[in-house]
């Protein structure tokens, strides 16, 4: 895959490299339910948790095919949610997957209700 220097080498914009490669940026874990939980805006999300088993959710408006990198390096374990009616890597409709850190995984849109991840560890 290419990184943004090699986009940028080659002569494309900051811009063009970002939407290609995607944005990185920190997001806190709130609320302990689906409902409450903080909404992933990155392609590349940083979480920050300040009380174990707060939580973030995949966003609804994704395509097929897309990936969400989530990285949880501080001391508090994160709830992973799917969006409301899917599923994390065939567990039940709407259930959390607990990350605790320091943890990296790569979710992935698969169909409109499924989502399969990749686990650092």
């Amino acid at each position: 895959m290419a990184t943004a220097k090699d986009l940028l080498g080659a002569g494309f914009s900051a811009v063009t490299a970002m939407a290609i490669i995607g944005d990185t940026g920190y997001v806190a874990a709130t609320g302990t339910t689906q409902g409450t939980a903080a909404l992933l805006p990155y392609t590349h999300n940083i979480v920050v948790v300040s009380a174990s088993n707060t939580g973030v959710i995949l966003p609804a408006n994704t395509a097929i095919g897309d990936t969400i990198t989530i990285y949880n390096s501080l001391d508090g374990t994160v709830q992973v949610y799917p969006p409301t009616g899917s599923r994390l890597n065939g567990g039940s409709v709407n259930a959390a997957v607990s990350f605790t850190p320091p943890r990296n995984i790569i979710v992935q849109r698969l169909t409109s209700v499924i989502w399969g991840y990749q686990d650092s560890v």
